[in-house]
């Protein structure tokens, strides 16, 4: 079976390694009180975390259903992070989400592109 690029998976690592980071903040902010984090459910917070976790398993176990995970979970956060955006709340927030989200899946439509064609990404 064809790999990923070492580096690409670096950096889709570091790209979850925020998203956790992101996650364990919101996670904090009501015991906190921190106003520029927006509060969420911890069910959310569970499910965004399971996402980001098996998606990483999946990439170092099957990596095509690895992409797929990360590219679902990217495009999920996009959703939400514009839905913030619209609805003018937590713009800050919701401005950092989509960027990262954006480059998350980035990263992982070059992951697909090197794993379906090496040669196409090299360098």
């Amino acid at each position: 079976m064809k790999k990923i690029p070492r580096r690409t998976v670096l950096w889709i690592d570091a790209l979850f390694a925020i998203k956790i980071s992101t996650i364990a903040l919101s996670a904090l902010s009501p015991l906190t009180g921190w106003a520029w984090v927006p509060e969420s459910s911890y069910v959310i917070q569970g499910v965004a975390l399971a996402f980001v976790l098996s998606s990483v398993v999946f990439l170092t176990i099957f990596p095509p259903l690895g992409l797929v995970s990360t590219a679902a979970f990217a495009a999920l956060t996009i959703y939400g992070g514009i839905a913030g955006l619209i609805a003018g709340r937590d713009v800050a927030w919701s401005l950092f989400v989509v960027l990262t989200s954006l480059l998350l899946l980035g990263f992982t439509v070059r992951g697909w592109r090197q794993l379906v064609s090496p040669a196409a990404d090299e360098g």
